[in-house]
């Protein structure tokens, strides 16, 4: 019994174990906004000069695809793609890292479906919804005349989101 009593005492008087150590937070690199993408807004101008103050301690750099781009990228990891406009606003970015969520979407999550609008720009098939300003780039060829319909884009869920697009303007069906 003494044992016993001196076990329970022993034990009851042990120090508590620490708690384990807490997961990290992943800290999102920007906050995405329909007025904004981290520092900038629809007034912020798509120029090297200006993107490369509003990213300091990022790689700007101008590539040219099919027409002038910047693309942003940390420690050589491409985030995303500057696209600007005939005046050299900002146009949109093409967010290729799931680093970044934009309007709840995340690259490489899985489509979802619940979008009004899918259209082809170029080869891609971007869905969004009218007059929001994030739309998700699909990792699927377009087909012209393919996604009219709901049940076309129905049959989108569950492809993988190639990219997120932020538009500092309320997107629509044809265009911005």
């Amino acid at each position: 019994m003494r044992s016993a009593i001196a076990l329970v005492f022993v034990f009851g008087c042990a120090a508590p174990q620490p708690p384990p150590p807490a997961t990290p937070v992943e800290v999102p690199l920007f906050a995405i906004s329909d007025d904004a993408f981290g520092p900038l807004d629809g007034k912020t101008p798509a120029t090297l000069a200006a993107l490369r103050r509003a990213f300091a301690g990022y790689e700007v750099a101008p590539v040219n695809a099919e027409s002038l781009e910047y693309r942003v990228s940390m420690d050589t990891a491409k985030l995303f793609d500057v696209i600007p406009d005939a005046n050299g606003a900002v146009l949109n970015i093409h967010v290729v890292t799931p680093k970044l969520v934009a309007g709840g979407w995340r690259v490489g999550d899985p489509f979802r479906g619940d979008v009004s609008t899918c259209e082809c720009w170029g080869d891609q098939i971007v869905c969004f919804n009218a007059g929001a300003h994030v739309a998700v780039a699909l990792a699927k060829i377009c087909r012209e005349g393919t996604l009219t319909s709901a049940r076309a884009r129905a049959v989108l869920a569950g492809v993988a989101i190639r990219a997120t697009i932020w538009s500092p303007r309320p997107l629509a069906a044809g265009g911005v």
